[in-house]
């Protein structure tokens, strides 16, 4: 969750003088895309081969809510704005989301990776890879005060990814005014057109 704090010297409570009043909102995005993502290349790195999307993390058939990272931006920038002066925004959450269009994983990665890859008909169960991870995770603790170890990989993601979820940004619209400042298309195109940058 993320803090915006703000600052309204006007306020005026009933019996007291002016006062400083600190008002919070909580942003919660869900997971991002955008410019130099190096997600993607990891993805054609580690999940494509022949032209294959190889289902390692699961059968990977849940919808999921993604959200391009300007849209995100563009919340935080509208709440901050609105919080100055709309003490009733204060002590609320608000989903940082956009037009993209609830996806599976492979769904999602496929136009930074390739339209026309195939999807692999077998798939690795999401326990087994849970299992696995959690073995690894155990071992990377015993080692941990001799070698510090950052794996990419974690039980958290196998679940997001086998998970299906999606939410709206209707109070946001209602509440400050909020709508996305780039369309799904565009936010691809954004995307896409900054991978030869990504290293």
């Amino acid at each position: 969750m993320k803090i915006m704090p703000a600052k309204n010297t006007n306020c005026k409570r009933k019996g007291t003088e002016a006062s400083n009043v600190l008002r919070t909102v909580g942003i919660l995005p869900p997971r991002m895309y955008g410019e130099l993502d190096p997600t993607n290349t990891i993805s054609r790195n580690g999940s494509v081969r022949n032209g294959i999307y190889y289902r390692v993390m699961g059968v990977m058939n849940a919808k999921l809510q993604y959200s391009y990272v300007g849209n995100v931006a563009m919340m935080f920038v509208r709440a901050y704005q609105s919080l100055q002066n709309n003490e009733k925004l204060g002590g609320q959450y608000y989903f940082a989301v956009d037009d993209s269009p609830p996806q599976t994983h492979i769904e999602h990665r496929k136009p930074y990776i390739d339209e026309n890859i195939g999807i692999s008909s077998w798939f690795v169960s999401h326990r087994v890879v849970c299992a696995v991870l959690n073995i690894i995770y155990f071992c990377l603790l015993i080692i941990s005060p001799f070698k510090k170890v950052n794996f990419q990989l974690s039980p958290n993601v196998i679940n997001f990814v086998n998970t299906t979820f999606y939410v709206t940004y209707e109070k946001a619209k209602t509440m400050f005014g909020y709508t996305p400042l780039y369309d799904y298309k565009d936010s691809v195109r954004r995307t896409i057109e900054s991978l030869p940058k990504v290293k």
